[in-house]
């Protein structure tokens, strides 16, 4: 299989899981109806609120969300990476941060916990950080499809180049990257980083993002992104909620990396 037909889909969570819910529903609903073969939903697609409340909307893994996901993958016949969800574990207050993938059988096949942990410093201190309610995981995940395989991360784990090389040697040519970015860092940062780890990867990019305010009042960028291994955006969502498309062409991958072989001329260990 050479062409794998992928979406991305961008929303504007609220606090309320099940109107979350039913949105991404028909959002999932409107990528399969497009040809996607494969659909991608942002970090905290279920719930964006209060990060004190996270471990009171956090679900078992695997659990009644999950299953209720795995229909929708099932019904829909697609692949589905449920962007991120929070993840209840035994006793702990603290959740993990989780990024499923389901087949279209509407099995879990790949599970990753977010490495990275936000944290954003203002002039007086620490402004916000992650690790008070969420605990980071700590393995890199490769799901393998049909077509390839896809490595998976989430949103501030893209300021990390050594997870896409780690994801690149471990066989990823697709490199899924669910966010919540915000709209600060994302005018300057958000495609300068998701085009620079397509580069230096080489490998497809797709990164559903959120947008507009949360319940906390900060601000989603959206501006979801589809981007080729030579760092092309080939899709990208405008200031609203909706799905972007874009086929991905194996054969042009690998001329990419047979033209400029970057992975296999490395020299610093563990690179």
């Amino acid at each position: 299989m050479t062409a794998l037909r992928v979406a991305a889909v961008q929303l504007s969570p609220s606090s309320d899981p099940e109107a979350n819910l039913n949105k991404t529903a028909a959002l999932l609903e409107q990528a399969a109806a497009q040809g996607a073969q494969l659909v991608c939903l942002p970090e905290a697609f279920i719930y964006r609120g209060k990060h004190d409340a996270e471990h009171l909307f956090a679900s078992p893994v695997p659990g009644p969300l999950t299953e209720r996901l795995g229909a929708l993958a099932r019904d829909l016949r697609i692949w589905l990476l449920a962007g991120s969800i929070f993840e209840r574990v035994a006793d702990s207050e603290k959740v993990f941060n989780t990024s499923l993938v389901f087949n279209p059988a509407g099995e879990i096949v790949a599970k990753y916990r977010k490495i990275h942990l936000f944290e954003i410093h203002n002039e007086t201190g620490k402004e916000l950080s992650e690790a008070d309610y969420q605990q980071p995981g700590s393995e890199l995940v490769c799901v393998e499809m049909p077509w390839l395989k896809m490595g998976l991360s989430i949103c501030f784990d893209l300021r990390f180049p050594e997870v896409y090389r780690g994801l690149a040697r471990m066989g990823a040519k697709l490199l899924a990257v669910p966010s919540a970015f915000l709209m600060k860092t994302g005018r300057d940062h958000w495609e300068v980083l998701l085009r620079a780890r397509a580069i230096e990867s080489q490998c497809y990019v797709v990164a559903p993002n959120c947008l507009g305010h949360s319940a906390t009042g900060v601000e989603g960028y959206g501006r979801s992104m589809i981007v080729d291994p030579w760092g092309q955006v080939i899709a990208q969502a405008s200031d609203c909620e909706g799905v972007i498309l874009a086929t991905l062409d194996l054969n042009y991958l690998e001329t990419v990396r047979r033209r400029v072989p970057t992975l296999s001329n490395c020299r610093l260990p563990g690179f």
